[in-house]
């Protein structure tokens, strides 16, 4: 496939959608979902039960989305409806965002009902999304593009999540009652900002595959499924692929789970409120130059280098910090070490994977990307609730719990990396 032709809007507006996603991504799923969940929707409760329920949430959700990949992607290449379909999700992603300010206190599982559906809008729309980066950048520009699409993501969230912890702690200027309200009101302003910050792709991006005249008929669906599995075939005859596919899985797993869980493992070890959101605001903040230094590292060093250096990064935050973090000082030491290779780590993962596939079949592969990424946190999350609940059971206190659940995503990362190196292998392999 020819690389396209250089498009500065269409580049700018592809990464305005990281923009508009990313706040789902930061003041949602990592702050402040998390943080009402545990002492809003769930007060009263022993912190290892709280634990396993946001866990079990995030599983379920997750299971729902790889369900939905695969045939997302296969789809969008056969109706040639990219666009169309990601606004859908991106649509009732904002929406649900929005909604979770209605749900009343102590409805756990309204809220984790409402979560699910924002989470599945936000994950399936980034499958289209993820797949038109072939459409904006040519294939020696992926790496740089891919991760200034994440570093404009964590600057444009960290800047909306600044003015919602603001709303959060000082509720009284913004003219709000309570700081309940200021969460309540930073659900809504999530939505807004993911909607105002999408118009751009619609308006710019060109998706270069798509067809004259297509249509939602019995004979797209039809081609979705062969489609699904003739890229089935294709993947498992390319060992360089499907071994990526697994070692992603388990360590985009380890990050997912780490981002979705870390505000619960400092609430479950008595760290205030404010010392998390000062934490998280200060992670995204690093995350944006460390985000271009990846890959600028990449195009120096290769993405695959970069790729299990962050890996090796990860497993030491992890392990380290499930040992030794007794504070609000503690917390954001190895929050701001795990920022470094977050960025990164996930865009090269992404630009990666576009070389090894075929650019005319991008979106339906990267159902699978989706597929092996979602999928995956179905164990994350699981895991870490499911350690937590039966430590506490047999017997230890609640901050070992919490803090023996959080070191068994340490596992995730070993396993990921020492795929991630066979999959290398066996892509020279093929090569020579």
């Amino acid at each position: 496939m020819r690389d396209p032709p250089s498009n500065r809007k269409a580049v700018i507006s592809w990464c305005l959608y990281d923009v508009a996603n990313s706040a789902f991504a930061l003041t949602v799923m990592t702050a402040f979902f998390p943080l009402f969940f545990k002492q809003f929707w769930c007060t009263g409760v022993d912190s290892s039960v709280s634990t396993f329920r946001l866990g079990m949430g995030n599983t379920c959700a997750a299971l729902c989305i790889a369900l939905l990949s695969p045939w997302l992607g296969a789809l969008a290449d056969a109706g040639r409806k990219r666009k169309q379909i990601l606004f859908f999700f991106m649509a009732v992603g904002a929406a649900a965002s929005g909604l979770l300010a209605a749900v009343p206190h102590g409805a756990w599982a309204g809220a984790l009902g409402v979560f699910t559906v924002a989470s599945i809008g936000f994950s399936c729309a980034n499958l289209f999304y993820d797949s038109l980066l072939a459409c904006v950048a040519a294939r020696n520009r992926m790496d740089f593009l891919s991760s200034a699409g994440y570093a404009a993501g964590y600057l444009g969230s960290a800047a909306l999540f600044m003015v919602n912890s603001f709303m959060a702690s000082k509720p009284a200027l913004f003219h709000l009652a309570s700081g309940v309200q200021g969460v309540r009101a930073s659900f809504v302003s999530v939505a807004v900002w993911w909607f105002a910050f999408s118009i751009p792709l619609f308006l710019y991006v060109n998706d270069r595959d798509k067809s004259e005249g297509g249509s939602w008929s019995g004979e797209v669906y039809r081609n979705a499924v062969k489609q699904l599995r003739a890229t089935i075939r294709e993947i498992r005859s390319a060992p360089a692929v499907w071994l990526f596919l697994l070692a992603f899985w388990l360590y985009i797993d380890g990050v997912s789970t780490v981002i979705r869980m870390a505000a619960d493992f400092g609430l479950s070890l008595g760290l205030s409120t404010p010392d998390l959101l000062r934490a998280l605001v200060v992670v995204n903040l690093v995350a944006v130059p460390s985000s271009l230094l990846f890959g600028l590292a990449a195009q120096r060093f290769g993405s695959y280098a970069t790729v299990l250096a962050g890996i090796i990064v990860y497993i030491a935050v992890i392990l380290c910090g499930s040992l030794f973090v007794n504070s609000g000082g503690h917390f954001m030491f190895f929050a701001v070490v795990s920022a470094v290779p977050l960025g990164g780590l996930l865009a090269l993962s992404r630009s990666h994977f576009t070389r090894l596939i075929p650019g005319e079949k991008s979106a339906e592969y990267f159902g699978f990307y989706n597929l092996t990424g979602k999928f995956a946190v179905i164990v994350g999350p699981g895991m870490v609730g499911l350690v937590t609940l039966l430590s506490r059971t047999f017997g230890a206190g609640a901050h070992a719990a919490s803090r023996s659940g959080f070191a068994s995503i340490a596992v995730l990362f070993a396993a990921g990396g020492i795929l991630f190196v066979v999959a290398h292998k066996a892509g020279r392999r093929e090569r020579a």
